[in-house]
């Protein structure tokens, strides 16, 4: 892969789409972790002399770290309540036409607040994917 394809996520873009409208939620992001998984039954038979496994269905969830920013953050932090459905877009290089883009419909499952005495206070989003993936960050550029 060519040096000048790489990229941080300075410009990373986390929106959750509900109901209720759009809550943008890029701002004071630290990290996002979107994973994408396979859950698979155990197949294995008498003779066999290894485990065998089928493929069942697909999981998928992604938590947003971010500075937690008191009641600044009211209007997002609250359409991003725990048990609140909706779609989460994820865009790991922003919004603009052409980049990568990840999301599926969900619903935010764990707000964790992280509150260290000497740092900076945090907020963990997970949100949990609720039906197939709409959008896969490393295919789907719009």
């Amino acid at each position: 892969m060519a040096i000048v394809d790489r990229f941080s996520g300075a410009n990373q873009s986390l929106q959750f789409v509900h109901s209720g409208g759009t809550a943008s939620l890029t701002g004071d992001i630290t990290n996002v972790t979107y994973v994408k998984e396979q859950e698979a039954a155990d197949a294995t038979a008498g003779a066999d002399g290894s485990r065998v496994y089928v493929t069942t269905v697909k999981k998928m969830s992604a938590t947003a770290k971010m500075h937690y920013i008191g009641t600044a953050g009211s209007a997002a932090f609250g359409s991003a309540a725990v048990g609140v459905s909706g779609t989460m877009i994820w865009g790991p290089k922003g919004t603009t036409a052409g980049n990568p883009k990840g999301g599926f419909p969900c619903f935010i499952s764990k707000k964790q607040w992280d509150s260290p005495f000497d740092g900076v206070v945090t907020l963990d989003i997970e949100f949990m994917a609720n039906g197939a993936e709409l959008f896969d960050p490393s295919t789907n550029v719009f």
